[in-house]
């Protein structure tokens, strides 16, 4: 949960490249609001591309609507903010470990994701899923999720590694031993993995480092990203 609340106006519970995420209230409850911002401003397209940012995370988190742990949309009141549903938890991170069963859960709201064409893209970002006080998993920051075809070879592959990154979090955090099958799914995506790191993520940080002020990133209060 957050630290606490200031009476000044919303909490900042997180300040990214793309957006802003504040703790609000809305018609007497407390719901997240998201303000999607390019930062830096692009001169000609900023607008644009903020309204097109939100247009498309807006996208998939309605097509997720009804999954347990996935927050819904409640208001669009400009192009570019939305509201969404708090869901009370503290980060994977910081979090007492989990059991193994919290990961079984989780997989299955990723699996429920993928039935409706969803895939959720960041899961790699262990801070993306809460532990909620009822010791259930919640799943957030739906920027880089995609909707697609099902039968599609990127809809697949995509769809894999979110499962490759479920499992890989709960080896990590558990202990607990691969099965033959997820031993097959860490074969199956570790030639992408190797290749994606030396042509996409290692130049893909080195760009970001330089266009974006260093400042930028996760805050303090941040325990619902």
């Amino acid at each position: 949960m957050p630290s606490g609340k200031s009476s000044s106006g919303p909490l900042l519970l997180k300040r990214g490249r793309l957006a802003s995420t504040e703790l609000a209230t809305w018609r007497g409850r407390t719901v997240v609001r998201k303000i999607l911002r390019m930062r830096p401003r692009i001169p000609l397209f900023s607008e644009q591309l903020d309204v097109w940012l939100a247009h498309r995370e807006l996208r998939q988190l309605k097509g997720a609507e009804g999954i347990p742990g996935i927050p819904r949309v409640l208001a669009r009141p400009a192009r570019n903010i939305y509201f969404r549903e708090y869901i009370d938890g503290v980060a994977l991170p910081r979090a007492p470990t989990p059991p193994v069963e919290f990961f079984h859960e989780l997989m299955r709201i990723v699996e429920q994701l993928h039935e409706r064409g969803i895939t959720h893209n960041d899961l790699h970002k262990e801070a993306n899923v809460i532990v909620r006080p009822d010791g259930s998993p919640g799943l957030l920051d739906f920027q880089l999720s995609l909707t697609l075809p099902k039968g599609s070879t990127l809809f697949r592959i995509l769809a894999r590694f979110d499962r490759y990154h479920v499992v890989k979090n709960r080896r990590h955090r558990t202990k607990s031993p691969l099965t033959s099958r997820e031993e097959e799914l860490f074969r199956r995506t570790r030639e992408i993995r190797d290749l994606h790191r030396r042509i996409v993520k290692r130049p893909m940080n080195l760009l970001t480092r330089r266009l974006f002020p260093k400042q930028l990133g996760k805050l303090p209060t941040d325990s619902d990203p």
